[in-house]
C-alpha cells in the first residue's frame, strides 16, 4: 500500500509538470526618478508645485478577481525623494466618497486587506527573498511589515515597526494619500536599482489591483513580479544613525496557585538600533520586558503534539527570517518563542545583541546573543546564533546556521550542559515562481555524543496558474534534538508511564491541485486536490498516513467555502492519552476517516465571520467539530468578534468522552488612530482556564507607547482566581 500510494502521487506530479497551459508572460516596468526640487509636505493634500518634478504613472492592472484587464478606476502614483525621505503620492479615483474602513489601528494585518487601502512593497537589495511594505488604509491607519519568501509562498510579519509619515484626504471621485518613507528604515546597499511595486484595495468592489501585471495564483506581494525604480543617487548614510528607546515599567501581581501574595515591582530597559551601514543594523536590549505583546490566541488541540504560536516579540523579528525561515513547515531548528521561556515558566532576559542585514548584495549575515537570568531553579543560559544566506542564480539561495545553547554558572560556561545544532540548506527558485526545490541537512551535537543526530529533507514543487504539485521527503533520526527548536513531531509522550521517548521518523508529503477560473456565474475560481501525508519508523514500518481529498470554491463576493473527506490511520507508539479520562489509549493501530467543512461569508460585511463543522471516527471513537466565528464593526472605530468552538469526543466504553469548549470574545476600539483599546475574554475547558487581557495603547508620539494591561486568569470550573497582574510600561523613541 505504502509504495502504490507514493508512486500514485510522484505520478500526478509528474503529470502536473507535464501539462499545458496558456500563461502570460510579464512585462517589463521601470521608473527612474530624480530629486525633489521642494521636498513635500505630508498632509495628505496632493500641492502639485511640490510634485511637479515626480515621476509619474498609472495603468494599474487587476490583480484579483481577474488578471488580464486594467483596473476601471485608476490610481495615479507620484515618486520622488530627499537625502532622507522616499516621498509617495498617490490619486485613487473613484467614484464614491464612501470607503470601507474596518479599524484605526495601526498593524492589523486583516482588517487591512479587507479595508480601502494603498501599500507599497519594496526590495532595496532587489534580491527577491526579503523586503518590506508600507500600507495606508482610507482611515488614515498605517500597516507595515517584514517581506520574506518561504519557498514559493511571500509572508508578512506585521509585528515590525518604524517611524514614517503619511495622511489621506477623500473627495467625491477619487482619494489621495501622501507618504514619506525614511531610508533610515530601509536596509540598502549601493545598487540603485530596487524592486518596487504598488497594491490598491478596492473593497467596494471587491478588486485588489497591482502595478505589474502577474498570474493571480501569486500573492500581491511576491517579490519575484516587483518592478524596478532606479534612483539618480542615493544617500551614503542616514542621518539618524542611532536609535535609542529607554523604558520604564511597574506591575502588581498576585499569585494564588503559588501562594505569593500581592508584590509590586518596577523595571527599566533600554533598546538601541545602530545602523552600521545603510544595510548592517545592530540591535542591543538589557533588561527587555514584552508584557504588552498580544497574548495568543488559545487553541483546542487533540494531536499528541504542542502547538505552533507566533513569535511577537519586537527583538526577535527584523530579519527574522534569516533565522525562522530554516527547517520545514513543521520543524524549525530555531525557535526563538524557547528563548526566555524554560520548563513553560517566563525566564528573564538580561541583555542581548542582534547584528542582521547585508554585508554584500548577495550575502545576508545574522548573529544574536541571548542571556537569560536564573529564576528559581531554573539555571542562567547563553543562546548564540548565527546564520548566513548566500543568493545564487537569480532567486535561490544556500543558506548555513550554527546554534549554541549553553548552561551559564557564575559567569562561566558550564562544559558539560548544552546543545548545538547546525546545518546547511539549499533553496532553488525559478526566475518566474513557478518552480521550487530544496534539499537540506541539519546535525545536533550534545554531550552524550550520538551518532545518529541529523535531520534531512528534498523536494519540488511547481505552481502555474492553473496547477500545483509537490512532492517532499523528510527524516528526523531520533537523536536530533534542538532545544532552541520546533520539533513537536519528535516527542512522544506515554502517558502511563508518564514519560515522554524521542522517536525518529520518515515522512512523504504530497500535494496537487487543479484550479479553474469560470468567465461567467458566481464563482471566481474552483479547484480540486489531494494531501498525501505518510509516516515511517527508522525500522521503514507505516506507522501513520493522512489521505485527503479537497475542493475549494471562491465566489466572487470573496466569500468561500472548503470541504474535504480524509482517511487516517496512526499505530500509536505508547498509550496516550487524547482527552481527560482514566483510561489511556492502547498502543495499537486505530483507522478512521471524517469529513470537514467551513464557510466564510465576505469581509466586507458589517456582520462577516465563519462557520466550520467535521464529523468521523476518532481513533477508538468518533469526534464531532462544530463552530463559528462572528465579528461586528462598526466604522471605523470597532470591531467586536465572538469565537467558538466545541469538539465532542466519544471514545470506547471505558475511555472516556468529553466536551471540549473553546470560547472567545475580542473587543477592539480606536478611539482615535493613537488610542486604543483591546480587550480579550477566552474560556477554555482543555486548558481549564479563563483568562482576561485588556490592554490601552496610546501611541503618544510616533514609535513611542504607553501601555496599561490588566491579565487576570481563573479556573474554568469554579471561576477561582489564579493570578492577577497589572503593567504600566511607557517606552520612548529617541533619534540620535
Amino acid at each position: 500500500m505504502k509504495k502504490s500510494l507514493a508512486l500514485i502521487s510522484m505520478a500526478f506530479l509528474v503529470i502536473n509538470l507535464q501539462a499545458k497551459e496558456t500563461d502570460f508572460s510579464v512585462d517589463e516596468y521601470t521608473i527612474s526618478v530624480e530629486p525633489a526640487q521642494v521636498s513635500p509636505e505630508i498632509d495628505g493634500i496632493i500641492n502639485e508645485s511640490e510634485w511637479k518634478n515626480a515621476y509619474t504613472f498609472d495603468n494599474f492592472w487587476d490583480h484579483w478577481p481577474s488578471d488580464s484587464t486594467l483596473s476601471e478606476y485608476q490610481t495615479e502614483v507620484k515618486i520622488t525623494y530627499d537625502e532622507e525621505f522616499i516621498y509617495l503620492a498617490v490619486k485613487m479615483n473613484d467614484n464614491s466618497s464612501d470607503k470601507i474602513i474596518q479599524t484605526l489601528k495601526r498593524d492589523s494585518e486583516n482588517e487591512y486587506w479587507n479595508s480601502d487601502a494603498f501599500a507599497v512593497v519594496i526590495d532595496p537589495i532587489n534580491s527577491k527573498s526579503n523586503g518590506y511594505i508600507f500600507g495606508l488604509n482610507a482611515g488614515g491607519a498605517q500597516f507595515d511589515g517584514l517581506i520574506a519568501v518561504e519557498g514559493s509562498h511571500n509572508s508578512i510579519d506585521p509585528n515590525w515597526d518604524n517611524i514614517w509619515y503619511s495622511d489621506i484626504s477623500i473627495a467625491e471621485d477619487h482619494w489621495d494619500i501622501e507618504m514619506a518613507i525614511p531610508f533610515s528604515s530601509l536596509k540598502y546597499n549601493s545598487n540603485k536599482e530596487w524592486g518596487i511595486n504598488f497594491i490598491r484595495n478596492d473593497m467596494k468592489r471587491n478588486i485588489y489591483s497591482t502595478w505589474t501585471r502577474f498570474p493571480m495564483n501569486f500573492q500581491g506581494i511576491d517579490l519575484g513580479h516587483t518592478g524596478s525604480v532606479i534612483f539618480k543617487s542615493l544617500p551614503n548614510s542616514s542621518s539618524k544613525k542611532f536609535v535609542i528607546i529607554p523604558s520604564t515599567l511597574g506591575s502588581v501581581e498576585r499569585d494564588n496557585e503559588e501562594g505569593i501574595p500581592t508584590t509590586s515591582s518596577g523595571n527599566f530597559g533600554l533598546d538601541s538600533k545602530i545602523a552600521i551601514s545603510s544595510s548592517l543594523n545592530l540591535d542591543l536590549t538589557v533588561n527587555p520586558d514584552f508584557s504588552q505583546v498580544e497574548v495568543d490566541q488559545q487553541v483546542t488541540n487533540l494531536s499528541r503534539f504542542n502547538p505552533y504560536f507566533p513569535e511577537k516579540r519586537n527583538f526577535f523579528l527584523e530579519n527574522s527570517d534569516l533565522f525562522s525561515n530554516l527547517g520545514s513547515r513543521e520543524s524549525r531548528p530555531i525557535f526563538t518563542r524557547k528563548i526566555g521561556l524554560k520548563d513553560g515558566e517566563n525566564v528573564p532576559i538580561i541583555m542581548g545583541a542582534r547584528l542582521s542585514g547585508n554585508i554584500t548584495e548577495n550575502t545576508r549575515i545574522g548573529f544574536m546573543d541571548i542571556q537569560t537570568g536564573q529564576k528559581g531553579d531554573i539555571t542562567a543560559e547563553n543562546y548564540a546564533i548565527a546564520s548566513v544566506q548566500q543568493k545564487v542564480l537569480d532567486r535561490s539561495s544556500i543558506k548555513t546556521f550554527f546554534v549554541n545553547r549553553q548552561t551559564v554558572n557564575n559567569s562561566q560556561f558550564v562544559s558539560n550542559d548544552y546543545n548545538r545544532v547546525g546545518g546547511i540548506e539549499f533553496n532553488y527558485l525559478s526566475k518566474d515562481g513557478k518552480v521550487l526545490g530544496s534539499a537540506l541537512y541539519h546535525n545536533s551535537f550534545s554531550p552524550e555524543k550520538y551518532t545518529s543526530s541529523g535531520f534531512y529533507s528534498a523536494g519540488a514543487s511547481y505552481n502555474s496558474r492553473k496547477i500545483y504539485g509537490s512532492l517532499f521527503l523528510f527524516q528526523m533520526d531520533r537523536n536530533y534534538i534542538a532545544d532552541v527548536g520546533f520539533t513537536p513531531r519528535l516527542y512522544n509522550y506515554d502517558s502511563e508511564r508518564d514519560t515522554t521517548f524521542r522517536l525518529g521518523y520518515k515522512e512523504l508529503f504530497s500535494r496537487q491541485l487543479i484550479k479553474f477560473y469560470p468567465k461567467n456565474g458566481i464563482l471566481n475560481m474552483y479547484r480540486f486536490g489531494g494531501i498525501t501525508r505518510l509516516f515511517y519508523n527508522t525500522a521503514n514500518n507505516l506507522t501513520e498516513y493522512e489521505l485527503i481529498g479537497d475542493v475549494f470554491l471562491q465566489f466572487k463576493g470573496r466569500s468561500w467555502l472548503y470541504a474535504r473527506y480524509y482517511f487516517s490511520m496512526v499505530d500509536l507508539p505508547f498509550p496516550t492519552k487524547i482527552i481527560d479520562s482514566d483510561n489511556s489509549l492502547p498502543a495499537q493501530r486505530y483507522d478512521y476517516n471524517g469529513f470537514f467543512t467551513r464557510f466564510r461569508t465576505s469581509p466586507n460585511r458589517k456582520i462577516s465571520g465563519f462557520l466550520f463543522g467535521g464529523y468521523g471516527s476518532f481513533f477508538n471513537g468518533t469526534r464531532l467539530t462544530v463552530g463559528t466565528s462572528v465579528n461586528y464593526r462598526i466604522q471605523p472605530w470597532g470591531n467586536f468578534s465572538v469565537d467558538y468552538q466545541l469538539n465532542k469526543v466519544e471514545l470506547a466504553e471505558g475511555y472516556g468522552s468529553q466536551d471540549l469548549h473553546l470560547l472567545g470574545t475580542k473587543t477592539e476600539i480606536s478611539f482615535s488612530k493613537k488610542l486604543f483599546w483591546t480587550t480579550f475574554l477566552q474560556y477554555n475547558t482543555q486548558a481549564e482556564n479563563f483568562n482576561i487581557n485588556s490592554r490601552i495603547q496610546w501611541r503618544y508620539k510616533p514609535m513611542s507607547d504607553i501601555y496599561f494591561v490588566v491579565t487576570n486568569n481563573y479556573n474554568s470550573y469554579d471561576f477561582s482566581q489564579k493570578d492577577l497582574m497589572f503593567v504600566l510600561k511607557l517606552n520612548y523613541w529617541l533619534n540620535v
